[in-house]
């Protein structure tokens, strides 16, 4: 199944808890967060990986603004 999976060359929503289906088949994941839908490329580690590197970036973001609204203050 994960080899013709991923072989197949059309469109396929494949919904799965399966990681390693996730990751032997797929190449682009859509993630619904914060109602908006975001695409990932690469397979479901990536997507892992990307994902926690922009909710680090955007943490890091939110602490900055919450030191410069303290220093305005």
């Amino acid at each position: 199944l994960e080899h013709y999976l991923s072989q197949y060359k059309k469109t396929l929503l494949l919904v799965s808890h399966d990681e390693s289906i996730l990751n032997e088949c797929v190449d682009c994941i859509l993630h619904f967060f914060d109602h908006k839908l975001i695409r990932y490329r690469g397979n479901y580690s990536t997507f892992l990986t990307v994902r926690e590197q922009n909710m680090a970036a955007t943490q890091k973001k939110i602490r900055a603004q919450n030191v410069k609204l303290e220093q305005d203050r």
